[in-house]
């Protein structure tokens, strides 16, 4: 059985996902570049001056990932979706089944010291993990 933490999120989860960083990425370029070029234009810069202001602007990744996502948002969330792995599991899904193996874990951890502690009152070493859970290791 796979791990749920290995498996992806369930498609449509994913796409709801993509779609709302798409459009926070495309609001970004609105605000903080989209704004300069269209003050420039509005300020009665020539086409040249409009270019240059779009293209300083552009220097930054970031600008241009948003730039791509305000004017190909759908295209772009429709071929990223496209590419997601099908299958997954749902946020809330994941979240159960990893509450419900942290608390085996915690049991079998709680076995473990229970184990090292008999081992020692009978007058054997018992050794612990480095990486035993110092939760457990306190308990009484």
């Amino acid at each position: 059985m796979r791990s749920c933490v290995a498996l992806p999120v369930a498609g449509a989860e994913a796409t709801a996902l993509l779609r709302q960083l798409i459009a926070e990425y495309a609001e970004r370029y609105a605000i903080d570049y989209g704004m300069g070029v269209l003050d420039a234009a509005q300020d009665g810069a020539g086409a040249g001056d409009v270019r240059l202001t779009l293209a300083s602007k552009l220097e930054e990744p970031a600008a241009l990932l948003s730039l791509l996502c305000f004017v190909l948002g759908d295209q772009l969330a429709e071929r990223l979706s496209s590419l997601l792995p099908e299958g997954g599991i749902a946020s809330n899904e994941r979240r159960a089944r990893l509450k419900e193996i942290d608390a085996e874990l915690l049991s079998i951890e709680r076995a473990e010291e229970s184990l090292i502690r008999e081992l020692e009152a009978a007058g054997f070493s018992g050794e612990r993990r480095l990486d035993a859970s110092s939760s457990v290791l306190l308990e009484d």
